[in-house]
């Protein structure tokens, strides 16, 4: 009986260990992230900080070893900018759906914007989805952020009504709302 606890324990423990290892970032070395050939870049225009537009292929949060980065490139240079120095990145798809990107409380992300009106609703993508949440989704109410990220719930769908339970004291359920355009005007009522 012992043997056999002892093989799976051993059996988890390698598991562990090699899983880790395959999500690791990597960095050249002079400390930079050296980007996956699978990173999609997409056109649209970076507005910086200083009010200068720069129109190219974009690709968004890279690690860098101090800061993140927006990649851009211009079809003659890529370059890096820091994204402490943007105030917002539009991306268009395939399908031509435009998609902005903003820092939400000075955060050094950027993250896609899902819905503007009295609450601001972001979430944690560096691309278009094409309508679909990702996971960690963030409120910004009466100028306070919220992160809705909770690991035991389904999804981010759910993130969001479990903020307007909690918000409102109510008890919805995901068949309550017939899709996220619904979740969205309620919060922002």
């Amino acid at each position: 009986m012992k043997t056999t606890i002892f093989k799976s324990y051993y059996f988890v423990l390698v598991f562990l260990l090699t899983t880790s290892f395959s999500y690791s970032q990597v960095f050249d070395f002079y400390g930079n992230y050296v980007i996956q050939p699978e990173e999609d870049y997409f056109p649209g225009k970076i507005v910086l900080k200083s009010n200068d537009t720069l129109k190219g292929s974009i690709s968004l949060n890279y690690m860098t070893k101090d800061d993140f980065v927006a990649l851009f490139d211009d079809g003659i240079k890529e370059i890096k900018i820091p994204n402490e120095d943007i105030m917002k990145v539009v991306l268009e798809d395939k399908n031509k759906s435009i998609t902005e990107f903003e820092s939400i409380d000075n955060s050094k992300l950027l993250y896609r914007i899902l819905y503007l009106g009295k609450a601001k609703i972001y979430d944690s993508s560096s691309k278009p989805q094409n309508g679909s949440l990702v996971s960690g989704v963030f409120i910004v109410e009466n100028n306070k952020a919220h992160d809705l990220f909770d690991f035991w719930s389904s999804g981010p769908k759910q993130d969001l009504i479990s903020y307007i339970n909690k918000r409102d004291k109510m008890n919805f359920k995901k068949k309550d709302f017939k899709n996220v355009d619904e979740i969205f005007a309620y919060i922002d009522k």
